[in-house]
């Protein structure tokens, strides 16, 4: 600002100077005898060019370069201002393109890119193998510090009120390994993990509001988890919930009992590892110098239990935390950005299309530049600043379509991505918001400048000069149009592809009936001592409660909830003498559970409550596995050796193949054993509960929920859906991505129409004449809609050609990036390549409908 105002008293001083100059030459030829005009004249005539002194003036005084630039600025917001229709629609293209890859870049930030809130989050590395828990016995010179941990759901019971709570059970120093303290109290020291001593917990900051009003009195509280007393002793920063939303921790117990953790609230590792171990690397030391460490560490242990049964892991995996948290979505994320990198790109032809238009109407006004004495590199940056005010104000549009669209992904963007209600509009979006405008804006720009720059200076004064646009300003315009129509087919080819896809794996057959099915979970307490017999009753008697509901069909229980963490769990199957013939997935179930579900029976029997530890054990089978005993049929009153038990379990019934962990997996072999003969074997943990209900299940959960609290003593009831949402919660993820990318393509069309119909009606404007001389000579009006409509359908045809050729060309490629597909569907991109000829159609109807009905008379004047 002190800029401009010292300029400004400059230049009113030296207008003064240069007026009083002026006023003592015409003064001393008065007094000489000449008249005032006459001396006025000569004196002007003798001080020269005023505009080039002062422009000689200014360079003496420096910073002509920052006048220059304010000067062509004014400028520049005077053509958008002359042309407010063409500026709009050329800040609009640019800010759509901004506002998604922004919203992207939003997302990837926060859930790839920004650091966790840690002392040194590049050094939190994850260890991942079996039998891990020996790992500080062995020694490594790479990890500062190494702790164990385990994590999962558990009940959390204060004040006569429970609720599931996701814990982790580590070792003494996990916290140090993060470098965090908590907010008010501590954390838990070695002499506290020894079986005996009292037993002590630390809460997140969330269960510290919600539950205690942020209160110091929470210190020295007792919660209950999963029944057993802890004391709370500190509470962790609101910033610190590793691993996922982790409510509770509390120290492995050297010597004593672990608590039950259940797997299906562990969203930030899925069941791929047995031990954990999390450790901070030593300064200095990389990750690949780390994963040799480990490698001979490995060997190492393999020579030393070699003879024993000691289980040693087949790989020891070292990876960044922050690599852990997002890597079922890094790919995914960065894929969706370079869709919406396309979009932007669209926008940056379109707009470099409409400037080029913008161009020929303005070649009378460059050769008049020129002439006066203009250089071209004047010229350009001229026009570069005119690109510079679009690219800011598509920056301040883009950054409100950002915050729209990130509020939408935030609401509906799947619940299971880490991190994703942190996205936010922050600096760093502004920034690159901001870094990418000016990059499209001077993109566009760059070839319409060079073609202004070029203009003949016989423009200046040519009769046709407003209607010749120029061969090269033509073609550019033609070959940008085919190329955003290209992209535009490539973005609509993979979105078509993918909600094709999408489409077929939810009308995949899932051989069970989801339709008014309520799903639920409880925890049921047993105190650790008791009978078997005693859980068989207590089931039971959940299953007595569900009788009598209103419109019950059938009841049933199952160990792992459909389409949870906890399904997909599996033992080695011997058959015929074949020692780990099969792996399948392992099910208890209880009650009415295959009605429950919607599981025919194809052959044999179902399981009964009269299957006891007593009778003969028995197992139902799925169609997958009864295959390899010839099908359903012969595999009635086969036996199965399983690893788990470790028993002869005979076959008495096949049902079809369900798809229990995600709708769109391959079925693989499944068995489904009873709880009443599996308990003595198996001490189990959460249980689900299935009710068929004849209309709508939801409305009984108030019923089963009352039912249930006087059998659960006050356990908890959770993750209460229905069963036609855990399907669709299951394919979220390729929703959402499928959908996203409809989006950009949906945008991406919308560009390429904008696009099309821009350089169809400037062509028609720039051909007024001619249409004229063609309607004189005789040519119908129909004849002229031909004409005009054949030159947009031929741009379209092209563009089309040329993306349909790039989809084929890189159709591997492209196929790696979709989601789930794995080949090309020939009647979509017909119908993709259709829908754009056809939108196309009415974006050049309006232009060539206004060419029809020129007058010749009003045609032949037009100028």
């Amino acid at each position: 600002m002190r800029f401009l105002f010292w300029r400004r008293k400059r230049e009113e001083e030296l207008d003064e100077e240069l007026q009083s100059h002026l006023r003592m030459a015409t003064q001393d030829r008065v007094e000489r005898g000449e008249t005032s005009e006459q001396a006025e004249q000569f004196s002007r005539r003798q001080i020269g060019n005023v505009g080039l002194i002062k422009e000689t003036t200014r360079d003496i005084w420096g910073w002509r370069w920052l006048t220059d630039v304010v000067q062509d600025l004014r400028f520049g917001l005077r053509m958008l201002r002359k042309n407010p229709g063409l500026s709009a629609l050329l800040i609009l293209t640019l800010a759509v393109g901004v506002g998604g890859t922004t919203a992207m870049y939003s997302v990837i930030e926060a859930v790839v890119l920004r650091p966790l809130p840690y002392v040194d989050d590049t050094r939190v590395m994850v260890i991942t193998g079996e039998n891990l828990k020996t790992l500080n016995e062995w020694g490594t010179q790479s990890f500062e510090i190494l702790a164990d941990f385990r994590a999962g759901g558990l009940d959390l019971s204060f004040s006569g009120s429970a609720q599931r709570v996701m814990a982790s059970e580590t070792s003494e120093n996990y916290f140090t390994v993060f470098g965090v303290q908590p907010v008010i109290g501590r954390v838990y020291t070695s002499a506290e993990v020894v079986a005996g001593r009292e037993r002590v917990a630390v809460i997140a900051d969330a269960l510290w509001r919600t539950e205690f009003s942020a209160s110091p009195e929470a210190i020295g509280a007792t919660v209950h988890l999963n029944e057993i007393p802890y004391t709370i002793i500190g509470v962790m920063p609101s910033r610190f919930s590793f691993p996922g939303k982790t409510a509770v921790w509390v120290p492995i117990t050297k010597g004593g009992q672990s608590l039950q953790l259940s797997r299906s609230e562990q969203v930030d590792f899925p069941s791929m590892m047995n031990d954990r171990v999390i450790g901070s690397l030593r300064p200095g030391i990389s990750v690949e110098a780390a994963r040799v460490e480990m490698e001979g560490l490995r060997q190492r242990m393999e020579r030393f239990y070699a003879g024993t049964n000691v289980g040693v892991t087949s790989r020891i995996g070292v990876s960044p935390v922050t690599r852990i948290l997002s890597a079922r979505y890094r790919s995914e994320l960065y894929y969706l950005l370079a869709a919406a990198a396309c979009v932007l790109l669209i926008g940056c032809v379109n707009a470099a299309g409409l400037l080029l238009a913008r161009g020929a109407v303005r070649r009378r006004e460059m050769a008049v530049r020129l002439v006066l004495g203009a250089g071209r590199w004047r010229i350009v940056r001229q026009l570069l600043s005119e690109s510079f005010l679009l690219a800011v104000l598509s920056t301040l549009i883009g950054v409100g379509l950002t915050w729209i669209v990130v509020v939408l992904i935030r609401a509906y963007g799947p619940a299971d991505v880490p991190r994703l209600s942190e996205v936010t509009v922050n600096t760093n979006a502004l920034l690159f918001a901001l870094g990418i405008a000016l990059a499209a804006g001077i993109l566009a720009a760059l070839w319409p400048a060079f073609v202004s720059s070029t203009v003949q200076l016989g423009a200046a004064v040519h009769p046709e000069g407003p209607r010749g646009a120029g061969r090269l300003s033509q073609r550019g315009r033609r070959l940008l149009t085919v190329a955003e129509i290209a992209l535009a087919v490539i973005l609509a080819a993979g979105a078509g592809i993918a909600l094709q896809s999408l489409r077929d794996t939810l009308k995949i057959d899932l051989n069970f009936q989801p339709e008014r099915v309520l799903t639920m979970r409880v925890s049921p307490k047993l105190p650790r001592s008791a009978k078997p017999a005693e859980g068989v009753a207590l089931r039971r008697r959940i299953l007595d409660e569900m009788q009598g509901l209103p419109g019950l069909i059938a009841a049933g229980e199952v160990a792992n909830a459909p389409f949870s963490q906890d399904s997909g769990g599996g033992w080695f199957l011997d058959i015929d003498g074949k020692l780990a013939a099969a792996f399948a997935e392992i099910e208890f179930v209880e009650g009415d559970y295959f009605s429950a579900y919607g599981l025919p029976l194809l052959a044999g029997r179902t399981l009964k409550g009269s299957d006891t530890d007593g009778t003969e054990h028995v197992v139902v089978i799925n169609k997958t596995l009864a295959g390899l005993f010839g099908g359903p049929s012969q595999a009635i009153g086969k036996q199965l050796h399983v690893e788990g038990p470790g028993e002869v379990w005979q076959i008495v019934g096949v049902v079809p193949d369900a798809r229990a962990i995600e709708a769109y997996t391959r079925p693989r072999g499944q068995v489904y054993f009873p709880f009443t003969q599996i308990s003595p074997k198996w001490t189990g943990g959460d249980l689900a509960i299935l009710v068929r209900a004849s209309g709508d299940p939801s409305g009984l959960e108030t019923e089963i929920r009352k039912r249930l609290a006087h059998v659960l003593n006050d356990s908890p009831v959770f993750q209460v859906r229905t069963l036609d949402a855990a399907v669709l919660d299951s394919v979220a993820t390729p929703r959402f991505n499928s959908k996203t990318l409809a989006g950009f393509a949906g945008v991406a069309i919308l560009l390429a129409l904008v696009g099309i119909y821009g350089v169809v009606a400037f062509s028609v404007a720039q051909r007024t004449h001619e249409i004229g001389v063609r309607l004189a000579l005789g040519a119908s009006p129909g004849q002229i809609l031909r004409l005009v409509l054949g030159e947009g359908m031929k741009l379209c045809v092209a563009g089309i050609v040329t993306g349909l050729g790039i989809v084929l060309a890189f159709q591997k490629v492209i196929l790696s990036v979709l989601f789930g597909v794995k080949v090309f569907d020939t009647l979509t991109l017909v119908i993709a390549s259709s829908a754009l000829l056809s939108a196309t159609l009415l974006a050049c109807a309006l232009p060539a409908l206004r060419a029809s009905r020129v007058h010749p008379t009003v045609a032949l004047r037009y100028e």
